[in-house]
């Protein structure tokens, strides 16, 4: 929203949304560097790209011990992949972990502008009642 849309606004709606604006402002500015960190780092697991560059290293990782032991090499991880799979068992779980604390952090500012808006219809009722008067 420009200045000039904020000024053209009647008082009571310019000011429900600097109350909202403040609402996000303070959330994202008591979020510690630990809360932005996983932030970026469930943007970064969330994008449609990391899907296929996490199946291509799989797929490296499968391919690379396969043909270490048809070489006549010892294979890194032989098939059945144990090691791939504690890797991906591991990772999983940090995921897990990373989603449900971002989704608690996103779940506070809910309940913050949850909050607000019951306070924005308290005064537009107390007003309106008043304009009924």
């Amino acid at each position: 929203m420009s200045i000039d849309d904020a000024e053209s606004l009647p008082a009571h709606i310019a000011d429900s949304v600097s109350a909202m604006a403040r609402v996000n402002s303070e959330h994202h500015q008591a979020a510690s560097g630990l809360d932005r960190a996983l932030s970026r780092l469930i943007v970064w697991l969330g994008h449609p790209k990391f899907t296929p560059v996490l199946t291509a290293l799989i797929l490296a990782w499968v391919t690379l011990n396969l043909c270490l032991k048809a070489l006549g090499f010892a294979p890194l991880d032989p098939p059945p992949f144990p090691w791939l799979s504690g890797v991906v068992a591991v990772a999983a779980l940090y995921m897990t972990g990373i989603i449900l604390s971002t989704q608690r952090r996103e779940d506070q500012l809910t309940t913050r502008r949850e909050q607000l808006t019951l306070e924005l219809a308290i005064v537009i009722e107390h007003k309106t009642s008043k304009l009924i008067e």
